[in-house]
């Protein structure tokens, strides 16, 4: 599979390689005439990790017909859906607390999915996206956590742990 990543500096180019992209395109330039130029027409998956609303407008754009679009994150406003209905594109969220919160028949399946998730990092075949940790848990590291998500210059995942 071809994985191709957004991202657009430097330093976040790189870490989307290291992380596995074959690819990576400017999420703040256009990105279907970007896809063009590496030989793409369009995709057949994408994984909206980061402000659908602001990027919903492109992926029915760049799906192709019968494609599928997943998102963990919600829409904040109403958006059309006619190119996506005309391509008969499927959309779906995926909220890891679902079978749990609404004690689905199947919410075993999520514990069955978190121990082949750990099996598979402690194989070396899943990569963690945490890039940084703060220690420990006080107002002081609190405060700069959220500097630092605030900055919108952060890559991968910012963990604090561990109490005074």
């Amino acid at each position: 599979m071809e994985v191709i990543t957004t991202a657009s500096r430097e330093e976040t180019i790189t870490w989307s390689k290291q992380q596995g992209a074959t690819h990576v395109i400017n999420h703040r330039e256009p990105l279907s005439p970007q896809l063009k130029a590496l030989g793409f027409d369009g995709v057949d998956y994408i994984l909206c990790l980061h402000n659908t609303d602001a990027y919903w407008d492109a992926m029915q754009e760049i799906i192709f017909p019968q494609g599928h679009i997943c998102s963990i994150v919600e829409l904040q406003n109403p958006v059309s859906m006619s190119l996506i209905k005309d391509k008969s594109v499927t959309v779906s969220y995926e909220f890891m607390f679902t079978r749990s919160k609404y004690n689905t028949p199947d919410k075993v399946r999520q514990h069955d999915i978190l121990t082949k998730s750990a099996q598979l990092f402690e194989k070396g075949a899943l990569k963690s996206t945490l890039n940084q940790m703060l220690t420990p848990i006080n107002a002081t590291t609190i405060k700069e956590a959220h500097r630092i998500l605030e900055s919108g210059k952060s890559i991968g995942k910012l963990v604090v742990k561990g109490f005074d």
